[in-house]
Order: structure tokens, then sequence, then C-alpha cells
């Protein structure tokens, strides 16, 4: 019978395909690789074609594994970015973790032996002690390794911001060249190659945390501000005056609205908001 051609070269392909089969078949049964038959059992045919597809799909799928490299899942690394909002999370080891919003961290799945994080953004940490296991941060040009402490740790284009809270907190540069040790209430900086110790003389620099904040003779100016980065929302006056404003006052725990409200009543403006954020402007223009 007269073999049919369907689409351009297939007789040909079938042809060397079958050669390619019988020389593996021929060769795995020269090395032994192939069960013997045995006398009183009854032969029994092997589709030998499916089982080398088989293998070379196999070895192709590997060969395929190790060129793209490990996913994050087979890393055995959890990710979490703060997509909305601020976020909270509560390590294996007992320690905590308070992102702000768009903060991203990245640790192994054997966190409680393996104690190292990393960090893109901002976020607080409250650290459980265990002094055989240190905790290393990496975040942008430094690397932090605390044993039981509380700090913030601020990622930003333009460098690494550390506010230690409580217990002590060690930072290297990654360059290896410097190194700083801080105790409670102290601050550094790092950008670039350099890692100073400084001061910040902002009260409400843990306000996007602790939405508690303290204003003395303070612009309006700056409470907007401090405001917009506590609660990510945009706040537009609608007369340049407004911001020349200043107040002295206190809030703890309150919503945006409620702060709103109230220092629109305190110089008589209008609080109105829209999709996009908050307007404040003169009633009495």
């Amino acid at each position: 019978m007269a073999n049919t051609e369907t689409p351009t070269g297939k007789t040909s392909l079938q042809a060397s395909s079958d050669a390619a089969w019988s020389k593996l078949y021929a060769r795995l049964e020269e090395d032994g690789l192939l069960e013997e038959k045995m006398a009183g059992y009854k032969s029994v045919s092997v589709p030998w074609r499916s089982i080398a597809a088989g293998l070379v799909l196999f070895l192709a799928a590997g060969i395929a594994a190790l060129y793209f490299g490990p996913t994050e899942r087979t890393r055995g690394m959890n990710e979490l970015t703060a997509t909305e909002g601020i976020r909270t999370l509560d390590l294996p080891d007992g320690s905590r973790v308070i992102l702000n919003q768009d903060a991203r961290i990245a640790y192994p799945s054997d966190f409680v032996r393996n104690r190292q994080m990393e960090l893109e953004g901002e976020a607080f940490f409250r650290v459980m002690s265990d002094p055989s296991n240190p905790f290393t941060l990496n975040s942008g040009r430094v690397r932090l390794t605390v044993l039981g402490t509380s700090f913030n740790v601020k990622n930003e284009k333009k460098g690494v911001e550390v506010l230690v809270e409580s217990g002590t907190v060690k930072i290297d540069s990654k360059s290896g060249k410097k190194e700083l040790v801080l105790t409670r209430g102290e601050f550094a900086r790092a950008s670039r190659d350099e890692l100073i110790r400084a001061e910040t003389k902002d009260p409400n620099y843990l306000s996007w945390k602790t939405k508690e904040f303290r204003f003395v003779d303070t612009e309006l100016k700056e409470v907007i501000e401090t405001l917009q980065r506590a609660y990510h929302v945009e706040i537009r006056p609608l007369h340049p005056s407004i911001e020349e404003f200043r107040i002295t006052t206190t809030y703890s725990g309150q919503t945006i609205e409620a702060i709103l409200e109230t220092v629109s009543a305190a110089f008589g403006l209008q609080v109105e908001k829209l999709p996009e954020g908050y307007t404040l402007k003169n009633l009495h223009p």
C-alpha cells in the first residue's frame, strides 16, 4: 500500500523518527538496560517510543528549570506588600512587623531558624530576643543586626533612615566600610557610602504607625504634609494663606476626617471630601 502524505515532509519526518527510536532501543539493549526475556513468562510488548518520548520531555523540563532558575516559591521565600494601607504581620518567632503603605518585605519560610529579612519602603519592627539567633535586616545600602528591640526603618531613593525605639541595633554599610551601634532614641541615616549618626527633631516621625500627633506653633503647611504622609491622602488648600496659619494641638487615634474637621473649625475653613482627597477653603474669602 502506498504511503499517503498530508502536510509536506510528514513521511520523511516519521521515517527519521522511527530510525532514531530504533537506534535508542538498540543502544539500551546493548548496554543491558532492557530486561531479558525470562523462561516460563510470556513476553510483553513494551511501548518503548512512548517511554523514550516521556524521558525526553522529562529531561527537557529539567533543563528548562535549571536554565530559568528557581522561583520564589521553590526557594522557600515569603513576600508581603502593603498595597492598601498599613499591614501588620506576626512572624513565626513572635516578632511583629508593621508595614507602611507600599512597603515590601521578603523572608525565608524557615524564619524561626533563619531570621533574615529584606525591606523596601518603610516598616516598624518589634523583634523578639534570641541571642543565639540574631535578627538580620537588609534594606537598601545597609544591614541591621538586632537581638531583641524595636525600631523603624525607612528605605527611600534618597537613602535609608533608622530610628531605634528600644534596645540596640547594629548597622553596617554593605560596602563594609562603616558600622554604627544605635541605642534607644538614636537615629542614623545612610546614603551612598555615608553612614552617619544624626538627629530627628520631628515629634511625628512615627505618626504613620501610632496615629499620634503633636504640633506646637506649627504652620498648617507642615501639619498638612504630616497628615498626608500618615494617612496617605491628598489634602489641598485652595488658598495660599491657609498654609500660613499656625496651630498648637495634639491628636491621638483619630480619623483623618475628624482631624480636618477640628482644624477647619479652628480657622473658619470648610473641608470637602473628593474622590482624590480633601480640599480646604476659606468660608469667608
